[in-house]
């Protein structure tokens, strides 16, 4: 009897080690990474130029020192075209309450996920971009700092409705 078990068991472990030995994993996904990035990219570009009306972006500049009086927050229109453009407007204290547009270029890049980028300098963000005094806002020196701000921000929520875009 163990003549015959000992075959039969040698058989049934070897069948179950070439089962159980599949080198291949199967695709999650049918398409790449980066041709998934892509897709997604060329997607939110266009919801944001379908916006007739344009986006109000809230700005949001970093600070870290209490004497800045940087408000809830500043207003900048946004009207994206599908050519790459973007068209900002602002009206605020840092404009002197006076109307500044402007006209430059814009992407969404594939970085580390989906980011909207402002290709070409921006009058309205290089309020905040760029390093100088905030001469308006105190009496610190933010010499080499300004508001710390980016022109270039990630994509956080993008919903299918297209009510709103959050970016970070």
């Amino acid at each position: 009897m163990t003549k015959r078990l000992f075959p039969v068991a040698f058989l049934l472990l070897t069948a179950l080690g070439f089962v159980g030995c599949s080198n291949e994993e199967e695709d999650l996904f049918d398409h790449s990474a980066a041709e998934r990035l892509n897709a997604i990219s060329n997607i939110y570009t266009q919801r944001l130029a379908d916006s007739k009306g344009g986006w109000v972006m809230e700005y949001y500049p970093y600070t870290n020192n209490e004497d800045m009086l940087t408000g809830g927050g500043y207003l900048i229109m946004n009207r994206f075209h599908d050519n790459g453009a973007v068209y900002t407007l602002m009206k605020n204290s840092l404009t002197n309450n006076k109307i500044m547009e402007d006209s430059t270029a814009f992407e969404v890049i594939t970085d580390m996920g989906p980011v909207l980028t402002y290709n070409t300098y921006n009058k309205n963000l290089g309020l905040f971009t760029d390093p100088n005094d905030i001469a308006s806002t105190s009496s610190v020196d933010e010499s080499g700092k300004g508001f710390q701000g980016d022109y270039e921000f990630v994509m956080v929520d993008v919903p299918e409705n297209g009510d709103h875009i959050m970016l970070k």
